[in-house]
């Protein structure tokens, strides 16, 4: 700015200007006009390099929420670290009888009011008989590192899950539909157009309680259509290899009566196999299988109907809390009474599917039914149903015969698809 209040132009602007404008005509236009184009490229400036600190301040304050995030995700990860520590060790403790080792525990974890009590001398005290009598045929019979437990295992929330397999079912892609080429889908039946699955069964330890959630085929070979086979007989070794014997088991919840899945309930002469357990099941299996027609073994059969067994026989037709944390729900279709159990602690949550999905492959091949299901029709409403609820992110769901039991979950979206 002049002193006389007039703006100051450069020197070469002041000895163009009135060259150009007697040339054009326009006296003034030309200076007034490079002027004007000066000043907006100063103020346009100005503004970019606002724009750019202020770039650079966001950039600062996301690195500083970034680190602020990882900084989080480094003591969530520690703290349920320790969380985890704890639970292997309670677990540990669980099956010890050393006197010591609930004291331990409370030293670790000082909330706790009173030391764990050994799993065996608290079971001696309630039920009135001498703990190593379950205690010491675990140790002695098949040496088991404590780490085989903790890693056949998985945490929900604060319940601890370990999927076993009872053996092999060896199954054909006309499992699925008879109208289905031996060469379908390869990536699945991958050895000799077969595809080689569990025969599923779970351990839950609910405080208390040991629940078992279907009991396997037993020791017993069954050939099915099309040259596919159930080979059972590995249910007692995988119980064995986590310390637990058939007298622990507390509770055994059958998701349906097919010979898979309670051949273990009772020996040939028909006496139970695990003693002390209550066993559920859907209701309307009764009727179909123990006195109806149904597929059932005979031993099995008369196992159920024996009178001296109805006080630990319970049926259930509706949603029904078997534990802490353990509840079975009505999943009918594959047959008339099959349930499915949900294992839920906290946040977490998994979905034991049963056989009313066999295989997530049936994701992508939702025609695709079971060759054994009593009601096709009803039994995809239900897993379309199942497959809904696997869409939560905090739900987590396995079959008896999901490949290598893994669990999973439902990617939802247009094109929907199975995570493990």
């Amino acid at each position: 700015m002049a002193r006389n209040g007039t703006s100051r132009r450069p020197g070469w602007l002041a000895a163009v200007g009135p060259c150009v404008s007697a040339v054009c005509g326009h006296p003034g236009f030309i200076e007034n006009s490079i002027f004007v184009s000066s000043v907006q490229a100063v103020a346009a400036s100005a503004q970019l390099r606002a724009i750019r600190q202020a770039a650079y301040q966001d950039v600062r304050v996301f690195r500083g929420l970034e680190q602020v995030r990882r900084t989080t995700q480094d003591r969530r990860r520690m703290l349920e670290t320790i969380a985890d520590q704890l639970g292997d060790l309670e677990l540990e403790l669980s099956y010890s009888d050393e006197g010591s080792a609930g004291r331990m525990l409370q030293r670790l974890d000082p909330c706790r009011a009173t030391p764990v009590e050994p799993r065996g001398r608290r079971d001696s005290a309630l039920k009135g008989h001498n703990p190593t009598d379950q205690l010491s045929t675990a140790r002695t019979g098949v040496a088991v590192p404590p780490e085989y437990v903790r890693r056949n295992r998985m945490r929900i929330g604060d319940l601890h899950l370990h999927p076993i397999s009872d053996g092999t079912f060896i199954a054909r892609p006309q499992y699925f539909g008879n109208h289905l080429a031996p060469q379908s889908r390869p990536e699945l039946f991958s050895r000799h157009q077969a595809a080689w699955l569990p025969i599923g069964c779970f351990l839950v330890r609910a405080s208390d309680r040991l629940v078992l959630i279907d009991a396997g085929l037993g020791p017993e070979l069954r050939e099915l259509p099309y040259g596919m086979h159930l080979v059972g007989g590995q249910l007692l070794t995988g119980l064995r290899a986590l310390r637990v014997t058939t007298t622990d088991i507390t509770d055994v919840i059958c998701s349906h009566f097919h010979s898979d899945h309670v051949g273990w309930l009772f020996d040939l002469d028909a006496n139970p196999i695990f003693p002390r357990a209550t066993i559920w099941f859907g209701t309307a299996d009764w009727p179909h299988f123990v006195t109806g027609t149904g597929d059932m073994l005979t031993h099995i059969r008369e196992g159920l109907r024996t009178p001296a067994h109805a006080p630990r026989i319970r049926p259930i037709d509706h949603d029904t809390t078997i534990a802490p944390g353990i509840t079975a729900l009505p999943a009918p279709g594959h047959t008339p009474g099959h349930i499915c159990i949900v294992i839920s602690s906290g946040h977490q949550r998994a979905l034991l599917l049963g056989d009313a999905i066999t295989c997530p492959i049936q994701l992508d091949e939702p025609s695709w039914h079971s060759m054994a299901d009593v009601d096709p029709a009803l039994a995809g409403r239900t897993r379309q149903r199942l497959w809904r609820e696997l869409e939560d992110e905090r739900t987590t769901g396995a079959g008896a015969h999901f490949p290598e039991l893994q669990f999973g979950r439902v990617l939802p979206g247009t094109a929907r698809r199975w995570f493990t």
